[in-house]
């Protein structure tokens, strides 16, 4: 973590997140979500809320931040 001093006392401190750990449960949702889905590949958001204790909003988030190019109801075992 690099610390930077200056000769007037001020110090200027950076630091890092280590993507690994920054959203750990966002990706336990997203694996989560796709589990459900893998399970039943006509589940409803409103099925996956309830499962989940998520918000519907939450469940179209996690949607929106899937990035599967090969997603689609045909290709679903990925």
């Amino acid at each position: 973590m690099p610390k930077y001093r200056f000769k007037d006392g001020f110090e200027l401190t950076f630091y890092t997140l280590n993507a690994s750990s920054a959203s750990p449960k966002k990706h336990s949702t997203q694996d989560a979500i796709i589990a459900l889905i893998r399970e039943n590949p006509a589940i409803s958001r409103a099925q996956m809320t309830e499962k989940l204790g998520l918000s519907l909003r939450s469940i179209d988030y996690q949607f929106c931040s899937l990035r599967l190019p090969s997603f689609s109801p045909l290709n679903i075992a990925l």
